[in-house]
């Protein structure tokens, strides 16, 4: 009864606070929609068959925006039911059903400044399917983003990701919850229109949810914890962070876009032959054949010990959202790079796009062998093995997966649309067993329909 007499106020309150928000956006002038959606999906992540649905409302003046995405759904990780504290009001029934927060922010953009702030999916690097730096793996983050553009030639991007909240119990002190963050930061430059290079970096740091030395500094992250971090200096700070640098360059040769990128995880200038052992790279090129057509191939991989934890004395510092739960399929924990170490990924995707319909075709290429990012360094005490050999798909055994597969949106009324998805994939040593063969079918269909909230509140007012 108290579970039911709670569901009934958070209910009620989702209720009056969309009324409310409604009648605010119509007194201020605002220009706002509303869109419903229900989806369904099945694929390597959401091995139960995902059900979806909700609401999408957006407020636009000028140049700030307020968007709300509230969800219900009942998908599930691989075996793992997605029941984190982001998650609230599960219903208590057979099957696990979760109310979702899917997104909330509130953005400015006005061509030189861009800036957001609320719960949302990051999508950070040069990759178009597989950026190295912050993917949307998984579901939003609590986060800042910002991005500057005062000239054609500079841009400015700073992230901030809120991965979890320090708690500590109020009687004790005791520290029930450990704080995770993690910095983004790119500055590119654009000295003529066909050619953009820029430096990019990224500091994930535990027990603190906010860092102000790394935030206001100028010098890169990994300079200012070595600064920081100086044992014989008196402003020594002893702690432990684990700082990742890269660089990426972009052609622009009409109607060819060419770019790469490169990722280097845990880097020291003491060792710098241990950082040349654990990389990230990422390489593509974007054609438009014509208005209609266009060609997409991508390729991506990661060294085997990249993202990886290399010592059970320092904090848990793999690139992963939850290192608490080791059972979660990598596609969906990784912050980054999706298909994590010691692994290797090709795609061609060929798209057609007109107006109120678009599909492409796609095939992709991955393998990978042993993966194990909670894991640390082969040697004992957490110490890089000795290498002769650049470390990447060097195990006896390796996985194969070949997909082939389609995507297709249709706007077939003025304000419905339908999108829908298929993949078969064609698996050769599947779980790095030799010789074992699997066969996966996924799909994904969805539905949307949207209005003027403006419009419909004003013949109701």
């Amino acid at each position: 009864m108290i579970f039911l007499y709670g569901e009934a106020i958070m209910r009620n309150s989702v209720t009056r606070f969309f009324l409310l928000f409604c009648i605010v956006s119509n007194l201020f002038g605002t220009e706002a929609s509303l869109s419903f959606y229900f989806e369904s999906k099945h694929d390597k992540i959401v091995q139960n068959f995902g059900l979806a649905g909700g609401f999408h409302t957006e407020v636009f003046k000028d140049d700030l925006q307020i968007v709300l995405d509230w969800q219900i759904r009942n998908y599930q990780a691989g075996d793992f039911k997605i029941n984190f504290p982001l998650l609230a009001g599960a219903l208590k029934l057979d099957k696990p059903i979760y109310f979702f927060l899917k997104e909330s922010y509130f953005g400015y953009d006005d061509g030189t400044s861009d800036f957001k702030a609320g719960y949302f999916p990051l999508n950070e690097g040069t990759g178009q399917r597989y950026p190295l730096w912050i993917s949307d793996n998984s579901d939003g983050y609590p986060a800042i983003r910002f991005e500057w553009n005062p000239e054609r030639w500079f841009t400015f991007t700073n992230a901030i990701l809120f991965m979890r909240a320090g708690v500590q119990d109020w009687d004790s002190a005791d520290n029930l919850q450990t704080a995770k963050t993690l910095y983004y930061r790119k500055a590119g430059f654009r000295p003529f229109y066909c050619w953009e290079f820029g430096f990019e970096e990224s500091m994930l740091f535990f027990g603190r949810t906010l860092d102000l030395p790394y935030l206001i500094s100028f010098f890169p992250y990994q300079t200012m914890q070595e600064l920081r971090n100086n044992y014989d200096s008196p402003w020594k700070e002893r702690f432990n962070d684990n700082g990742m640098l890269g660089f990426y360059t972009k052609l622009y040769l009409d109607p060819v876009d060419l770019y790469g990128s490169i990722f280097i995880d845990d880097f020291n200038p003491t060792n710098l032959k241990a950082a040349n052992n654990k990389l990230a790279w990422n390489a593509g090129l974007n054609w438009s054949i014509t208005d209609n057509i266009s060609l997409l191939l991508e390729t991506a991989g990661a060294s085997k010990y990249t993202y990886q934890r290399h010592s059970l004395s320092a904090p848990p510092y793999m690139y992963v959202r939850y290192e608490t739960e080791a059972d979660l399929p990598i596609e969906y924990n990784m912050i980054g790079y999706r298909y994590g170490p010691n692994s290797g990924v090709f795609n061609a995707e060929l798209a057609y796009q007109t107006e109120g319909f678009g599909g492409s075709v796609f095939y992709e290429f991955l393998t990978y062998g042993k993966r194990a990012p909670f894991e640390q360094w082969d040697e004992p005490g957490g110490t890089m093995p000795v290498l002769t050999t650049f470390p990447w798909l060097n195990d006896s055994v390796l996985q194969f997966e070949n997909t082939i597969g389609l995507t297709m949106g249709w706007d077939f009324a003025a304000n419905a649309t339908i999108n829908g998805s298929l993949g078969l994939t064609f698996v050769n040593n599947d779980g790095l067993e030799k010789g074992k063969k699997d066969f996966r079918v996924s799909f994904s269909i969805g539905a949307r329909y949207a209005f003027s909230l403006t419009d419909l509140i004003g013949q109701l007012w």
